[in-house]
């Protein structure tokens, strides 16, 4: 019966489409979920970013990290505050003007060496601090490692001045 066979074919013609359709729906939603939990992660991204540099501002250290190829890329307020010098200022290689002449070859030697060992480094140095006095800080930096490369440096800088001028006098006398 061509009657009967029309309706049939219809019938599937109609299901063909609905299912295609459900198929479509399912892909945008699915699409949805994936972009819904990609913002989620850089909410969750960006509020941990915002709690590390909130933490790095209460510490009473310079906090600082750099890329992997040690150029600077971050200070806290406490560097800004210690030294006057802006962010803009000191990211790149600008932080180097705040270190004293005789303390900062040795300070990129170590580091260098460091970085070719993916290993954490101590070096003592001079900083200029706001008024253009050099005082002795103990500087700290280690590796934040992924697939066995160094992607980026995080370090301190704790004054150490009263300690050093301590040590001085104690050879002095």
């Amino acid at each position: 019966e061509p009657q009967i066979l029309r309706s049939k074919v219809s019938v599937f013609i109609d299901l063909y489409r609905k299912s295609s359709q459900l198929a479509a729906q399912a892909d945008l939603i699915r699409e949805s979920e994936r972009r819904e939990r990609y913002l989620k992660l850089a909410e969750l991204e960006l509020e941990s970013l915002k709690r590390y540099r909130s933490l790095a501002d209460a510490i009473p250290h310079i906090v600082w990290k750099a890329k992997a190829d040690g150029t600077l890329d971050y200070f806290n307020k406490v560097w800004t505050d210690y030294t006057k010098l802006t962010i803009e200022q000191s990211v790149g290689s600008g932080w180097q003007d705040a270190i004293h002449p005789e303390d900062l070859n040795s300070f990129l030697k170590v580091w260098i060496q460091a970085m070719s060992w993916n290993q954490p480094f101590e070096v003592e140095a001079r900083i200029r601090n706001y008024k253009g006095e050099m005082k002795w800080h103990w500087i700290r930096a280690v590796p934040e490692i992924r697939h066995n490369e160094a992607t980026s440096w995080l370090g301190t800088c704790t004054n150490i001045h009263d300690r050093k001028m301590s040590e001085e006098g104690l050879l002095l006398a």
